[in-house]
């Protein structure tokens, strides 16, 4: 059974975990409200960061976060009023675990959109392979300025609305998703 952590904020995550087996598919775009549908009733709840069920061993560092927007009521979208969509999804590996191909691709693959399309593979600087995807679903459910990108000085840059992106560390401990491209 794969091993899920959880948490969520907009600019950074602590992490927990669970088992996907036990879960409803969360992809992102999802509300806070769905990931706590289908996680359960979280360990910690502090708005953009709540946290559910802890690893087997509390010692591992092994997590997975989800991510999401802050609410921001005067956006005038009520999801984000509401407490948030889903914008990223950091998994760590569980103890000796190695995160296969096999393994991301299917983990992330079933947190992406239906009408995702591949729009290029490449390999980051830093040596981790990497996908950026488009999906028209969450250009429509996030404003254009959500979608970011980075320069090679680092600097955010807007991107096609729709796109996200993920990656995988080359030596399997890790994988990240989320809005943009900035890896």
């Amino acid at each position: 059974m794969n091993k899920l952590a959880v948490i969520c904020l907009a600019s950074g995550c602590l992490f927990s975990l669970g088992s996907v087996a036990e879960s409803t598919a969360i992809t992102l775009g999802s509300t806070a409200a769905q990931v706590k549908s289908s996680y359960g009733q979280p360990l910690q709840d502090l708005g953009t960061i709540v946290k559910f069920q802890s690893c087997e061993n509390p010692d591992s560092d092994a997590r997975l976060a989800f991510v999401f927007v802050p609410p921001l009521p005067d956006a005038g979208d009520k999801d984000r009023a509401a407490g948030g969509k889903l914008t990223g999804v950091q998994r760590y590996a569980c103890n000796a675990e190695i995160l296969t191909d096999a393994t991301v691709k299917a983990e992330a693959g079933n947190m992406v959109p239906p009408d995702t399309r591949t729009v290029r593979e490449f390999t980051t600087e830093d040596g981790r392979k990497a996908w950026e995807l488009q999906s028209e679903l969450l250009a429509a459910m996030f404003a254009a300025g959500d979608f970011l990108g980075c320069d090679a000085q680092g600097n955010l840059t807007p991107v096609t609305p729709g796109t996200f992106s993920y990656t995988v560390a080359a030596d399997g401990s890790s994988w990240f998703m989320g809005l943009g491209t900035c890896l």
